[in-house]
């Protein structure tokens, strides 16, 4: 907005990485363009509009990476008030919660309000979804077989398997593929079901991890009587493998519109 911009143009660089002299080091060769004022101006631009100020700067993020393949993803030039917490939990990070009626420098953690809630039909308000307000938590659950590796602030990422949690009266149905599925993504979809374990009462989480292809899409997503208050059944889980579904484009629900989502 400050200069009028009609487009947002990324600055791209290559380095090819050879093996250094010295352990755990690598040395850098950079496959400059024909026209080097294309290198230049894209070094501009990150030299004035982030917190690396030289080539060596973006190249001791690189460095950072100690695994062959990879990538780094850095927070910087958060506009404040910070809407993130990076105090709570130095190898998480959090959703800001509200603020306490009687402590306006703490976020209100306390039972009657979660720190932060997805709004969900017929989840109570005063329910405490981790995965909603912590990275760490979500990430946990993202991949339902995850084939990479996650770093968060230093920290691997432990993946939880929402399968393995049913323990309790587990059930998988018999696979089946919804008709109108375009056959491009015809495939199968599984559905897993069951309770947690627990020691005294049953956990009030309740719904389906709704998946496709590996990837999470929706969270504790209700059916049926679960969205009604005091039935049963308010307290099974599950999970739901849909690769014949169409996400939305920034994965966080299903295209409601096509006919396979309503026959699915």
């Amino acid at each position: 907005n400050a200069i009028d911009a009609d487009d947002i143009l990324i600055p791209m660089f290559t380095w090819t990485v050879e093996p250094g002299s010295s352990a755990g080091k690598h040395t850098y060769v950079a496959h400059t363009p024909g026209n080097t004022a294309e290198w230049e101006e894209n070094m501009g631009v990150l030299e004035e509009y982030t917190y690396l100020k030289s080539e060596q700067a973006v190249l001791a993020e690189l460095d950072k990476i100690d695994t062959v393949t990879g990538t780094r993803i850095v927070l910087f030039n958060l506009k404040t008030p910070v809407e993130f917490d990076f105090e709570y939990d130095p190898v998480d990070i959090r959703m800001m919660g509200s603020l306490g009626d009687d402590d306006d420098d703490k976020p209100r953690t306390s039972s009657r309000r979660p720190i932060f809630q997805q709004h969900r039909p017929g989840q109570q308000m005063t329910l405490d979804v981790p995965e909603d307000y912590s990275l760490r938590s979500y990430m946990e659950v993202l991949y339902l077989r995850p084939t990479v590796t996650f770093t968060l602030r230093g920290a691997p990422i432990v993946p939880r398997c929402p399968i393995a949690r049913l323990s309790v009266a587990y059930h998988q149905f018999e696979p089946y593929t919804p008709r109108g599925v375009p056959e491009a993504r015809a495939s199968s979809v599984h559905v897993h079901c069951g309770y947690l374990e627990e020691t005294s009462t049953r956990s009030k989480l309740c719904g389906f991890h709704m998946y496709n292809k590996n990837r999470l899409i929706q969270m504790y997503k209700r059916f049926g009587d679960q969205l009604q208050a005091n039935v049963m059944m308010k307290d099974m889980l599950g999970v739901v493998e849909a690769d014949c579904l169409e996400p939305t484009h920034n994965k966080q629900a299903f295209n409601t519109t096509e006919i396979a989502y309503a026959k699915c």
